[in-house]
C-alpha cells in the first residue's frame, strides 16, 4: 500500500493544543461544572451520562493540555473542574498520575475500555460488511474477529511501550502502519521497528519488545483503542480502496468505528468499572453530581 492510504493512522500523534472553555458557557447556560477529556471521541462519551444542564464536557484536544489545565484549576483553588484522561500505559508502569480531580481509565483508553466489556460487535459488522464473512475468518482463525485486531493492537503497543521509555525516548508520531499489518492482522513488527528505530539498532528495540512480551500484559492496558478501530476500519473497506477486503465500502474511518461502539455499548457496563466508582466517589467529595442518574439508571 501507498503511504498516501488514508489508513496510514500517525502512532501517537496529538492535535494541536487548544484551551476552549468560555464563560459563554456559564451566562448562557447557567453551566456550573466542567469534565476535561483528551479528545473527541470522550467528549461524545461522556456527554452521553452528564447532566448536561449543570456540567459541560471540554475537549482539549491532548492528555497533556488536560493536565495542565487542571493543575492550573487546582493551584487556584478553583472548584468543580474534574479531568478524566486515559491511563495509556500508566497501570503497567505503576507511574500512575495522582493529581487532584484527575481521574485514569481502568485501561489504555475509553475504546479499550468499552471493547473490554465484550460488546456485541455482530450488530457493528452487520452494518460494515456480512456477518458471514467474519464468522468464516473465526471459524479458520480460531478466535473472534476482533480479537484478533485487538492482538495486533497489542503488538503495536508493546513498541509503543518501548519506544516511550527513557532509553530511547522516541517519538512515534508519523509513524504509518496500514502496510505492516496483513489481512490475518499480523503486524511485520521487524518492519515497523526498522522504521523507529533512528540512531538505535533494530536489534536493540526488537530484543526489548520481547522482555515486554514474555511479561504478558492485559492485552487491554497495552492496546490502543484508536489502533483496533482504525485496523476495523480499514478490514472492512474494499482491496481496491486499499482495505484489507474483508467488506465492500469504499470509505470508512475509526471515527465511524468508535461512534458506533458508543452507540452499542452497555452502559450498565460503565457502572461495574473503577471509573464510575471514582467519578461518584469525586462527586461525594466535592458535594456535586454531574452523572445523569435519570440515562444510567435506565441502562
Amino acid at each position: 500500500m501507498a503511504y498516501g492510504n488514508q489508513y496510514m493512522h500517525r502512532t501517537g500523534a496529538r492535535a494541536a493544543s487548544a484551551m476552549r472553555i468560555r464563560n459563554e458557557y456559564s451566562k448562557q447556560y447557567g453551566i456550573q461544572y466542567y469534565l476535561l477529556v483528551e479528545g473527541e471521541s470522550d467528549e461524545h462519551f461522556f456527554e452521553n451520562i452528564l447532566d448536561c444542564k449543570i456540567c459541560k464536557v471540554v475537549n482539549l484536544d491532548g492528555k497533556e493540555n488536560v493536565l495542565n489545565y487542571i493543575e492550573e484549576q487546582n493551584r487556584l483553588n478553583k472548584k468543580g473542574y474534574l479531568a478524566i484522561v486515559d491511563a495509556d500505559f500508566e497501570h503497567i508502569t505503576r507511574r500512575t498520575s495522582t493529581d487532584k480531580n484527575v481521574i485514569l481509565t481502568d485501561v489504555h483508553d475509553m475504546e479499550m475500555l468499552i471493547l473490554s466489556s465484550k460488546p456485541n460487535m455482530r450488530r457493528l459488522y452487520s452494518e460494515l460488511t456480512d456477518n458471514i464473512i467474519i464468522q468464516n475468518f473465526e471459524e479458520s482463525q480460531g478466535k473472534t474477529f476482533i480479537d484478533s485486531i485487538i492482538d495486533a493492537s497489542y503488538e503495536l503497543g508493546l513498541l509503543k511501550l518501548v519506544c516511550g521509555k527513557n532509553k530511547y525516548r522516541i517519538n512515534m508520531q508519523d509513524i504509518p502502519y496500514a502496510d505492516v499489518v496483513d489481512d490475518k492482522f499480523m503486524v511485520n513488527i521487524e518492519e515497523l521497528v526498522n522504521r523507529v528505530r533512528g540512531r538505535y539498532t533494530a536489534y536493540e528495540i526488537s530484543t526489548d519488545v520481547d522482555l515486554e512480551r514474555k511479561k504478558q500484559f492485559d492485552r487491554f492496558q497495552v492496546g490502543c483503542g484508536h489502533d483496533v478501530t482504525n485496523i476495523l476500519a480499514m478490514s472492512v473497506v474494499s482491496t481496491d480502496n486499499e482495505g484489507l477486503g474483508y467488506g465492500r465500502n469504499k470509505n470508512v474511518n475509526k471515527n465511524r468505528i468508535e461512534e458506533m461502539l458508543r452507540v452499542i455499548y452497555d452502559f450498565d457496563k460503565f457502572k461495574l468499572t473503577s471509573l464510575y466508582k471514582s467519578i461518584i466517589k469525586w462527586e461525594e467529595d466535592n458535594g456535586i453530581r454531574i452523572l445523569d442518574r435519570n440515562i444510567l439508571e435506565a441502562a
